[in-house]
């Protein structure tokens, strides 16, 4: 039988749920939204055909001259090696959402993600997110990779590009 405390602890409200909650009520209230699947820990599928892995940083590592803030998000050789088998199956396009507390949310599609990170590699892999301070929109975010790989990616990208 569960005590008071564990029928608490078990309700509370995880820092997973809030923010990978906010991508998710985008994605399903989108006009072309039709289906949702969970796939496994923070990956589902879109309408049956977008495979989308979701992380999220809740720190940011430090603020930049330029006014931005920088969010890490690690990938691990499982998480690599699941989303590269999902890519190389026919119909499936491979989507990592990133959400940068609440100052952004960045959409990397296949060809950007495999730019900035060997999804190959045996060990862990990063990309770092920069945004701009407060959440201002100008100049879209900047993402760069452990790869070397630099890209830019509009904050309109999301959710609008996973349909």
């Amino acid at each position: 039988m569960r005590t008071p405390t564990q029928s608490v602890t078990q309700r509370r409200i995880k820092p997973s749920h809030l923010y990978l909650g906010a991508a998710l009520y985008r994605i399903v209230h989108h006009s072309n939204f039709r289906h949702l699947a969970l796939l496994g820990r923070n990956l589902y599928v879109v309408n049956n055909v977008k495979i989308v892995l979701m992380k999220y940083a809740t720190k940011r590592i430090k603020q930049t001259r330029k006014n931005c803030v920088l969010y890490r998000f690690t990938f691990t050789p499982n998480e690599m090696q699941q989303l590269l088998n999902y890519a190389q199956q026919p119909r499936n396009e491979v989507l990592v959402v990133l959400v940068c507390r609440y100052e952004a949310v960045c959409l990397l599609n296949w060809t950007k993600f495999t730019n900035l990170i060997n999804v190959n590699s045996s060990k862990s892999e990063w990309i770092a997110v920069a945004v701009r301070a407060g959440g201002q929109k100008s100049g879209g975010i900047a993402v760069s990779g452990s790869s070397g790989g630099n890209v830019q990616v509009a904050h309109s990208d999301f959710p609008k590009r996973i349909f």
